[in-house]
């Protein structure tokens, strides 16, 4: 007399048949699909700056529309600044950059701040911080311009420094203090001043 039904003993053998094909096909798998391979690649990682030597030309319109040349501030230390409304130390550092123009107060220095931003968005915060340089309204263009002179991550802040034959002295490509600011620019000043007088 068998203990399991025609029923009970169809819905074992399947179980076992079922059970046997599983284990039979992971150690399959386990012999036949390839592991996977690790390729490790021993390229340098692009740098993040490559500042050219000298200042590429460009030419962007101011917040009353007028279009403006790199040329024009030819002869002048200059603080180039790429900035938005939306990032917060773009914001931090530009009370430092109106001071410096302030302090300083030079017909040969030049702060030119390139907004990577909307005309009117850029409108209200010169004029809600009273910035007291020329800001240039850059948009998508602007940030062709920042790759140029060497930031190819497109992060901002992005400041460049330079002299007044139009050489790139110095790139920051973070928040910069007016302190930092000097340290770069007050050498190049007085060698200015020198050959001035």
């Amino acid at each position: 007399m068998s203990v399991l039904s025609g029923k009970s003993k169809i819905v074992l053998l399947f179980t076992l048949v079922t059970a046997v094909s599983l284990t039979a096909g992971l150690l399959a798998a386990k012999y036949f699909i390839p592991a996977p391979v690790t390729v490790k690649y021993d390229l340098p990682a692009p740098p993040a700056l490559d500042v050219p030597d000298v200042r590429p030309d460009f030419s962007l319109p101011d917040l009353e529309g007028q279009v403006h040349h790199i040329n024009e501030w030819n002869g002048k230390t200059l603080l180039i600044n790429f900035w938005a409304t939306w990032c917060p130390p773009c914001i931090k550092e530009i009370p430092a950059f109106i001071k410096l123009k302030e302090d300083l107060n030079r017909p040969d220095f030049e702060i030119l701040g390139i907004a990577i931003d909307q005309l009117e968005l850029t409108q209200d915060f010169v004029d809600g911080y009273g910035v007291n340089y020329p800001i240039l309204i850059g948009e998508a263009e602007g940030i062709d311009i920042m790759k140029a002179y060497g930031n190819r991550l497109g992060t901002l802040p992005y400041s460049i420094v330079v002299d007044r034959n139009g050489n790139i002295i110095k790139a920051f490509r973070k928040e910069v203090s007016k302190e930092e600011v000097l340290q770069v620019i007050s050498p190049l000043l007085t060698a200015a001043s020198k050959k001035g007088s």
